[in-house]
């Protein structure tokens, strides 16, 4: 699945100044959106098979 940083990086640009309740939120998903593109980062990086990131992320092999 390839990644691209300036999807991320202009959704937090288009964020600097929001109400504290919906800015908290926008946070929250975009900060966990941004662990998952690392993390297929990183499988992609080590080459991890579909049964490796599952095994990874605590799922049955």
């Amino acid at each position: 699945m390839p990644w691209r940083v300036g999807a991320f990086v202009g959704a937090f640009d288009r964020h600097e100044v929001l109400p504290c309740a919906k800015g908290a939120a926008t946070i929250e998903r975009l900060t966990a959106a941004t662990g998952k593109a690392i993390d297929q980062l990183a499988y992609e990086l080590y080459g991890l098979t579909e049964r490796g990131i599952r095994i990874v992320e605590g799922g049955a092999s």
